[in-house]
């Protein structure tokens, strides 16, 4: 199920793995389509490096609008892939 997905998402980011991680927050998100998973997978792709994708998810996750709190997060982490790839 979507929710277990995230769980293995969420346990592969804290171990650093953060490919199995997005495999996983993927697979979650297209069960679902939950815009709560979008913020576990852009942060995962952040680490990655992958700033253009990380950029996107933060976007949409912001775009559902979520608590002010985690769209200051997401907004200043976008803020931080944008600069990276300037």
């Amino acid at each position: 199920t979507a929710k277990e997905r995230v769980a293995h998402g969420l346990e592969f980011y804290e171990a650093g793995n953060y490919e199995k991680a997005i495999e996983e927050f993927k697979a979650a998100h297209a069960a679902s389509s939950s815009p709560a998973i979008l913020f576990p997978w852009a942060q995962a792709e952040r680490l990655r490096g992958n700033c253009g994708e990380a950029i996107d998810l933060y976007q949409r996750f912001i775009d559902s609008a979520p608590p002010e709190k985690q769209i200051e997060a997401a907004t200043k982490n976008r803020q931080e892939c944008e600069a990276r790839l300037q």
